[in-house]
């Protein structure tokens, strides 16, 4: 799914069609809230983590989390993330929520667009019976440049010492992640070459 944060403008190159997209992180609708989550795996390193953050309607930081794991993949990375960030959800009284994602395979295997491996057919069961418990929502994709709060926490994570840290809104856990915040709030556009 394309996320309404994207506009495109495109040049020609070297005979090569390049586009630019323009991201950002847009705001749920009133009375919805927005979950964003994201995993990071270092692979030669041994080190995973995954981190997200949840907004309401106006952009106010509700509530956000890093978490490390046991090595793992990029995907379960991601996985795992979104199952804890719902979980958060739930937990503080979410009714309608908004997933935005920057793994187009993660937003596939929850809506049913991929086939699921084996080895992750749990973890995405789980995620899929989780979002079943909201009132209403929808899962999406945005590009990193739309979802960096999410991408920082998620990096955090992945060296923390701590299994699971709870992030609120009076205490960002650091000068990085209370400006992307910031700059989100402030609808900042970041351009994305691609190539066509």
């Amino acid at each position: 799914m394309v996320s309404e944060g994207m506009f495109e403008a495109s040049t020609e190159e070297h005979e090569e069609v390049r586009k630019t997209l323009l991201v950002k992180w847009f705001r749920p609708p009133l009375g919805w809230f927005k979950l964003n989550t994201d995993g990071s795996s270092i692979q030669h390193r041994g080190l995973a983590g995954g981190g997200g953050i949840i907004r309401d309607a106006f952009g106010t930081w509700v509530i956000g989390f890093s978490s490390s794991f046991d090595f793992t993949s990029s995907i379960m990375a991601e996985l795992s993330a979104l199952r804890h960030g719902l979980v958060m959800a739930k937990n503080i009284g979410v009714a309608k929520i908004v997933v935005e994602l920057d793994a187009k395979i993660a937003v596939n295997l929850i809506t049913n667009m991929s086939k699921t491996k084996k080895s992750m057919k749990s973890i995405v069961m789980e995620c899929k019976n989780l979002l079943q418990q909201f009132q209403e929502y929808i899962v999406q994709h945005n590009y990193r440049e739309g979802n960096r709060v999410a991408d920082v926490l998620a990096k955090m994570g992945s060296h923390q010492v701590d299994t699971f840290a709870i992030h609120y809104h009076y205490a960002p856990p650091n000068p990085q992640v209370n400006f992307l915040f910031a700059l989100d709030n402030m609808n900042v556009l970041t351009a994305r070459d691609m190539k066509s």
